[in-house]
């Protein structure tokens, strides 16, 4: 495996100038050249930019402080549009991402962790374990690699990979930040999804950051220089039960933050349209969590929308894949209550890129 160099990655905008002035006695004006150039072209090699042809020198000081070497891939595989690919971070640790094509853009599935605590009974990071967390440069260079390696126009970021995102909530945190701002990738937060098992701490964690956002917004309707929307930000919740003795079995998380703390934090965060950003994940698997009415009574007083999706098989679990039918049955039952529901068709699992899938093969 050859050495990768990601570190540039993982500095935001004010560090990169606060970095120029330091070390170079440089401005915002080389420093927003710099920045742009390595987001939106993949590249810290400045010397063909306006703002450093007059300066060969400083350019190649440049490109020997800032290397960047994006990790190699031990394996890439496409169907239909859709991209999985496995980084390989050293150590026998690898990240999974995927590509995933929508009918008219597409979105970065990227991973938090390599594999996962949370022990989920039908998610195949949940068999792997905890390796550990992602850094924020590791986070990005998932983006760097679709972007600039597999050449794929990225529109929305979802954190539905490896890992339970609050579990490394700093680096996603840090991550978001440079993935919204918009002197670089520019994704907004209105396109960034936060997925969860429920983890109620971090939650509140969010739900803070987002209070704090309030405060801003009259900053940012005067134009004036504000941290990015937190509240913006899309929250998807996994609940796949609607009780607490199934979920406990299901999903470990559930015996220390139930079903009834968590409902409480998601009708406490002061999300901008929770009927449009709020997203309740819930894989329906028959014979097993397939009780509608169960769902409907815990989504009441809950502005919310439902993604539903099929339990998408994963190796050595005995688990069975729901039919087009049982879905749609289940869904009409919900919408019968008021509830909006979307049914979510798996992407990418023929390559076991979809809900669930990822890490079925060893890390």
């Amino acid at each position: 495996m050859k050495n990768y160099q990601i570190d540039p990655l993982q500095y935001t905008y004010e560090e990169v100038i606060t970095l120029f002035d330091k070390q170079y006695n440089k401005g915002e004006y080389h420093a927003k050249a710099f920045w742009n150039h390595l987001h939106r072209a993949g590249s810290t090699d400045v010397s063909q930019l306006k703002e450093f042809q007059q300066n060969a020198t400083l350019a190649q000081k440049i490109a020997t402080d800032f290397p960047l070497t994006l990790p190699e891939a031990s394996f890439v595989e496409e169907v239909d549009g859709n991209i999985k690919f496995r980084l390989n971070l050293g150590q026998n640790h690898f990240t999974e991402s995927v590509v995933i094509a929508m009918k008219t853009y597409k979105s970065l599935c990227v991973s938090s962790q390599v594999g996962c605590a949370r022990a989920c009974q039908f998610c195949a990071t949940g068999q792997l374990g905890l390796k550990r967390n992602l850094l924020a440069q590791e986070i990005l260079a998932q983006y760097h690699y679709a972007r600039f390696i597999l050449k794929q126009p990225i529109k929305n970021i979802v954190f539905m990979g490896m890992g339970e995102p609050m579990d490394n909530f700093d680096a996603v945190i840090r991550s978001i930040q440079i993935f919204a701002d918009q002197r670089g990738i520019r994704i907004p937060t209105k396109f960034i999804t936060i997925s969860t098992v429920g983890d109620v701490a971090g939650l509140y964690k969010l739900k803070n950051l987002m209070d704090a956002d309030i405060e801003q917004e009259s900053q940012r309707a005067s134009g004036i220089t504000a941290p990015i929307c937190y509240r913006s930000i899309k929250v998807a919740v996994s609940l796949h039960a609607a009780n607490n003795t199934l979920r406990d079995e299901l999903m470990p998380t559930n015996r220390k933050w139930p079903l009834e703390s968590l409902k409480q934090v998601l009708q406490e965060m002061p999300i901008k349209r929770k009927d449009h950003d709020l997203f309740i994940e819930y894989t329906l698997i028959p014979n097993i969590n397939d009780d509608a009415q169960a769902l409907a009574r815990y989504l009441e007083d809950l502005p919310c929308v439902v993604n539903l999706i099929a339990y998408n098989p994963v190796p050595n679990l005995t688990f069975q894949r729901p039919s087009e039918e049982q879905i749609i049955q289940f869904k009409k039952e919900l919408e019968n209550h008021g509830i909006v529901v979307r049914y979510r068709r798996s992407r990418a699992d023929d390559i076991l890129g979809a809900c669930g899938q990822l890490g079925s093969t060893s890390v």
